[in-house]
């Protein structure tokens, strides 16, 4: 019996942890192609440029990127979903 409930719980995290990585794709998709048709790019280009960015400064990071991700590479889903969420922070802070 304990063992059917140990690999319950065991699909169960799998499972949070692919929603939530599509939540994560979803979100970053609809802010890539709005911020795309904002800069007159593809939505293609526009992840390219965040990819390279990430990576350039994953290079070189500063104390904030270190902060944030650590000494580590994010996604492009990972790094997107963070910058939203601090952008969101500071809009409560300054309405508040």
């Amino acid at each position: 019996m304990s063992g059917t409930r140990k690999n319950t719980n065991h699909t169960s995290k799998l499972s949070e942890e692919l929603i939530k990585k599509k939540v994560l794709e979803i979100i970053a998709d609809e802010y890539i192609k709005k911020t795309a048709e904002i800069y007159g790019i593809t939505a293609e280009k526009c992840r390219y440029e965040i990819e390279y960015a990430i990576k350039k400064t994953s290079k070189n990071p500063n104390t904030y990127f270190i902060e944030l991700f650590g000494n580590r590479t994010p996604s492009v889903e990972e790094f997107i979903f963070k910058i939203l969420v601090i952008a969101e922070e500071e809009e409560h802070k300054n309405n508040a």
